[in-house]
């Protein structure tokens, strides 16, 4: 959709024009009559009003329409946005994938797999990273002993470090390790890569500067995520994903989502920065995903979509369960009950903190139930414009057959000034008209 011209400087432009044309019909005629005639109808002819009731009043009830597909929407202008956007720029753990990983390998050098478990566990203690309270509840379903580390500092997008018993454990990114001139063995690295073209997520757990072996997790993909990729693709609209993961990983899964690509190996910090080069490219985004997870990149963005369906990383060891399946829950056990009553706990506190995000105006768009829902959205937003389109050619149309009669150019052909009265009825009936036709997004 084209910027609109804010309001204020065609009011500007239509009192100057009609202070001009009084001006010059006054020293044309020297009648002040014709003058105050020609002053009356310009101001009435010119007026921004028609043009000002344009988008209002389709953006209320295209919000309203948002509101019954259970989508929030925090300003209005957010769809008018959302209709410009040629770039999605989407987080990968709970919104491309299901954000519920879980290991799937244990891959030790020279010791065994319970010491390698322990050792990782023990190093991701502090930490309230998704992958970190994965491998530490595996390490607790399989009663291994977790260590208490004396020191503890997390990086995000690479690993965490600690300091236990004398002895550094690290636990990260192949990269970053390398780079603090860790000792991995060619069969680890071999095995490191291995994983990542399967779409998995493989840490190196390192005791001191030794490579001890790997720990692979998978985040599956979200089924509808493929389709919904494909769909936005045939709408104009390229999906991007930023990942700390290596490239092998990030491109294993854009490969199996349908995206158009992916950046790996990146940093909050990092994901920000890309998000700044693709708008100086002249790239007009909208960054979908979860705010904490990626709160700089979501700062930089033009558009953001907060993702209010809980990911199942936040859920932990509660079950997936379909709510909408639930009809009575008399006729459920006590450990379901509780399980359903985490479940709407955590939807609701994450919808509670989008709606804040919109609230506080660091979102614009809340969709409760996945990525998915965008489509819904677009389609309402793509409505709106087409209405929006029309009734600014209306105004156009009206401005073109009200201003020349009003200003007294018509009289070279012996037509007569535009009376006041008369422009005001022209002009009311194009905003009566303009309205009317904006009623019509009430219905969707």
């Amino acid at each position: 959709m084209r910027k609109s011209i804010p309001v204020k400087y065609l009011l500007l432009a239509d009192i100057l024009l009609a202070s001009g044309m009084a001006g010059w019909e006054l020293l044309s005629t020297n009648q002040l009559v014709s003058a105050l005639i020609v002053l009356l109808s310009v101001l009435i002819a010119a007026s921004p009003l028609a043009y000002a009731v344009c988008s209002p009043v389709v953006l209320y009830f295209a919000k309203q329409n948002a509101e019954k597909e259970n989508i929030a929407v925090g300003r209005p202008s957010a769809l008018s946005r959302l209709c410009k956007i040629d770039t999605l720029v989407v987080g990968k753990s709970g919104t491309i994938t299901e954000g519920d990983p879980f290991i799937t390998d244990l891959i030790p050098e020279g010791l065994l797999q319970s010491t390698l478990l322990s050792l990782a566990a023990s190093a991701e203690e502090g930490s309230r990273h998704p992958i970190a309270r994965v491998i530490c509840r595996t390490a607790a379903e399989r009663d291994i002993r977790v260590y208490p580390a004396s020191a503890f500092n997390e990086i995000p997008g690479c690993g965490v470090e600690a300091l236990m018993n004398g002895t550094s454990l690290r636990v990260g990114r192949t990269k970053w390790l390398q780079e603090n001139k860790a000792r991995i063995s060619a069969n680890l690295l071999t095995k490191v890569d291995q994983l990542a073209c399967r779409g998995k997520i493989p840490l190196i757990v390192c005791e001191g500067k030794n490579a001890k072996g790997i720990i692979a997790l998978e985040d599956p993909i979200e089924p509808a995520i493929p389709s919904t990729v494909r769909r936005l693709a045939k709408l104009g609209i390229g999906t991007i994903m930023l990942t700390g993961d290596s490239q092998r990983t990030a491109s294993a899964i854009a490969k199996s989502a349908s995206l158009a690509a992916a950046r790996a190996n990146l940093t909050p910090a990092g994901k920000a920065r890309e998000v700044q080069l693709m708008r100086t490219r002249g790239c007009t985004i909208a960054m979908a995903g979860i705010p904490e997870l990626d709160e700089e990149a979501f700062a930089e963005a033009d558009l953001s979509i907060v993702l209010g369906k809980p990911p199942k990383e936040i859920i932990g060891d509660v079950s997936t369960m379909n709510l909408m399946d639930i009809k009575d829950e008399e006729d459920m056990g006590e450990l379901e009950k509780n399980e359903l009553q985490i479940r709407r706990e955590l939807s609701e506190m994450r919808i509670e903190k989008g709606m804040a995000a919109l609230k506080e105006r660091k979102a614009d768009i809340l969709l409760p139930q996945g990525l998915p829902q965008i489509l819904v959205i677009l389609d309402i937003a793509k409505k709106a414009q087409e209405l929006i389109l029309q009734n600014r050619r209306i105004a156009y149309l009206t401005w073109l057959l009200l201003i020349p009669p009003a200003t007294g150019l018509l009289t070279i052909f012996e037509d007569p000034l535009l009376l006041p009265l008369t422009a005001f009825a022209g002009m009311l009936a194009a905003t009566l008209l303009i309205i009317g036709n904006s009623l019509r997004m009430r219905n969707g």
